[in-house]
């Protein structure tokens, strides 16, 4: 460690300087020696003395010599040959190396010497010529550099600085002459001769300046509602490490979250929409920061991977009273109100309205299809699903299905005492169909899903608000071949007129979408279109 507090530069008149190397020279035979140089770096050596001067320099240099504990430690001397170095070549860059030291280099054709230095001011320092930024491009300490990145191969490092000289008192011991003159108040003495030896400074821990803070990460602009978000992560160099992860501006949808150590940003988002002006922000373990750029979120409904298979998909939005709606199915199916069944904009499940009946003469008409010959063979899959919103218990009240008569039955749904049967016929009788579900009640005055699928294997299930209502594996699963209308709110022709609200109704021909004998996850939002 090297003292702060220099000694008087009034020390370098008629001092006596120059480099001290160690060499052990052993004399051998025939007048041959052996030399072996101890010190490669040579100490240089300063005799001083104070001759003739004021009381004040003298007293000056007493408190100098008790604070540095004679010998014990060392202090700065400017050495008044030698203090400043212009654009001095330190070095050059080989793509590797991020430390330098800074020496002043004696030119000799024989052997170029490099002297180290170790204290300096003033410090440019220069990489191909251009000026690097203290703390911000290489850090310096007891005459050492280290850059953040490694000056590329063919670089020259060069430095402009003052410098000075680390040294110590070579004796503990320096002695004052007694005071001459012709009076105390302007009375000379006299100090010396002592001398000053040039100390060696270890090389230093010394730790680059940490690069620049940099946050990055790619969003994934997309989720869907319901399902597992696509994950991205927002990493980080530069800086300090630990960082911590925050959004900064904005939020993220509901459901997705941003871990604060990891950068993961994952989760399943709840509410469709999009959210936006997203700011995530990293902060460094010194507080630096840096903001990935703002971005957006939109959270969709899932697509259908079954889309081609649905041959039916009404939504009933409208306005209040309207008479008319559109399947948005690829099938395109023509829609015909009969009755009162109306589009209602009082009661929705999802969107604005929903299709009214009220029990007497109501009910929807679909030509026949081979859209609706849902199972030739035992193996054929389909899948109908639809929401239902009951005012009364109801008895024998037919929800959606194709038999125009009891002798001409495909399927068909029953609502009755609460509860919802379904009806599969595989030779258009109403005595050869199989019931399934009737077990679980459902809610009056709210909205009920109702779901039924067809597995391979023949086995039909009916699931009502996602709970198992009943199963069946017919021997025979195959369905009768109707030819009658697809009819909504009533069957056979005239009767079981619905009472109450339908909304989303889907049917997919070719697809169980549901094959478990658990529970099935209850719609959240209306049905992919596509």
């Amino acid at each position: 460690m090297v003292d702060t507090v220099a000694i008087n530069n009034k020390f370098a008149l008629d001092m006596k300087m120059g480099p001290v190397f160690q060499t052990t020279v052993i004399p051998l035979m025939g007048g041959y020696e052996d030399r072996n140089q101890d010190w490669q770096v040579a100490l240089w050596r300063y005799d001083v003395s104070l001759n003739n001067r004021p009381l004040a320099e003298i007293r000056s240099f007493m408190a100098h010599v008790l604070g540095r504990r004679g010998s014990a430690n060392a202090f700065p001397l400017r050495d008044p040959l030698d203090n400043t170095l212009t654009d001095e070549n330190i070095g050059t860059g080989d793509g590797t190396t991020t430390e330098f030291q800074i020496a002043k280099t004696y030119a000799d054709a024989d052997r170029p010497y490099r002297r180290p230095l170790a204290i300096v001011s003033n410090l440019v320092v220069k990489v191909a010529g251009v000026t690097q930024v203290e703390t911000v491009d290489f850090n310096t300490e007891d005459g050492w550099i280290a850059f953040t990145s490694a000056p590329t191969a063919g670089q020259a490092v060069t430095v402009t600085c003052d410098f000075l000289i680390p040294v110590r008192y070579e004796a503990d011991q320096n002695l004052l002459t007694l005071p001459i003159g012709p009076g105390t108040s302007n009375a000379f003495a006299s100090a010396g001769p002592f001398t000053l030896v040039e100390q060696h400074v270890p090389k230093p821990e010394l730790l680059p300046p940490p690069s620049v803070l940099a946050i990055s990460g790619t969003p994934i602009l997309i989720a869907v509602k319901d399902f597992a978000y696509d994950d991205f992560t927002v990493s980080a160099v530069g800086g300090v490490l630990p960082y911590t992860f925050t959004v900064h501006s904005g939020s993220l949808p509901a459901g997705i979250s941003l871990d604060s150590s990891t950068g993961v940003v994952s989760g399943s988002p709840t509410t469709l929409g999009t959210s936006s002006g997203i700011v995530i922000r990293v902060t460094d373990d010194i507080g630096g920061t840096d903001d990935l750029a703002s971005f957006s979120i939109e959270v969709v409904v899932a697509a259908d991977p079954h889309f081609a298979n649905v041959v039916l998909l009404l939504d009933f939005e409208g306005s209040d009273g309207a008479t008319s709606t559109t399947d948005e199915s690829p099938s395109a199916h023509s829609v015909a109100f009969n009755g009162n069944a109306q589009i209602d904009t009082a009661l929705a499940k999802f969107g604005s309205s929903s299709c009214l009946f009220d029990g007497t003469g109501d009910y929807l008409s679909i030509a026949d299809s081979t859209d609706w010959d849902l199972s030739d063979a035992n193996s054929d899959l389909y899948t109908i699903e639809f929401f239902f919103y009951p005012v009364v218990t109801g008895s024998n009240m037919r929800v959606i299905g194709q038999a125009p008569s009891t002798s001409n039955v495909g399927f068909y749904f029953t609502y009755s005492s609460s509860k919802m049967g379904f009806r599969h016929s595989f030779d258009g009788t109403v005595g050869n169909s199989v019931l399934v579900g009737n077990s679980n009640n459902l809610n009056l005055n709210a909205w009920n899903y109702i779901a039924v699928t067809k597995n391979s294997a023949g086995k039909i299930r009916q699931w009502v608000n996602g709970a198992l209502d009943g199963s069946a594996t017919p021997a025979t699963s195959s369905m009768f071949n109707s030819t009658g209308a697809l009819e909504i709110g009533r069957a056979f022709g005239a009767t079981g007129n619905l009472n109450g609200s339908l909304d989303e109704i889907r049917i997919t021909k070719g697809a169980c979408r549901y094959d478990t004998d658990g529970s099935i996850p209850v719609p959240t939002a209306a049905f992919p279109r596509g």
